[in-house]
């Protein structure tokens, strides 16, 4: 019967337990705690930071990020450089609501706080339903967007 502890018969650092994979991919001890700590590490740092983040960041990242991200469309649009752009205006995004398409005007800081405290309202049919009630975190986070 084979020794199914791997730290004994298949460990796949010593050369030996290597030599028993041939061809296989293995990942030695040392190897797989590098690369969880380079995966966990950043979690926690990221926890961290968020905690440290301006009121603007913090409520991105709780309200928005799920979302929308700096560069790329992921389920909505990217809003880097947001305040400023024509509304329903970026041709690689292809997922604007009409109500969106046809809103005409580009956004500035009221109209973004306007449509952050009731997007359905704002642009009837838009297909953002997260609203941010809240002034104060409303502001912070237009804020943020303004230099986002």
């Amino acid at each position: 019967m084979p020794n199914t502890a791997p730290w004994r018969s298949d460990c796949g650092w010593h050369v030996s337990c290597r030599k028993r994979r041939a061809g296989a991919l293995t990942v030695g001890p040392l190897a797989f705690a590098l690369a969880t700590a380079c995966v966990a590490v950043p979690a926690l740092a990221a926890d961290a930071d968020t905690q440290a983040l301006s009121p603007g960041a913090a409520a991105f990242q709780q309200k928005c990020a799920v979302c929308h991200t700096p560069e790329v469309h992921v389920h909505g649009l990217s809003l880097k450089g947001i305040v400023g752009r024509q509304a329903g205006s970026v041709t690689s995004f292809d997922y604007y609501s009409p109500g969106m398409k046809a809103a005409g005007f580009k956004w500035d800081p009221e109209r973004l706080s306007a449509f952050l405290a009731d997007p359905g309202k704002y642009i009837p049919g838009s297909a953002m339903k997260v609203s941010v009630p809240d002034a104060e975190e409303r502001a912070a986070l237009v804020t943020f967007l303004t230099h986002y």
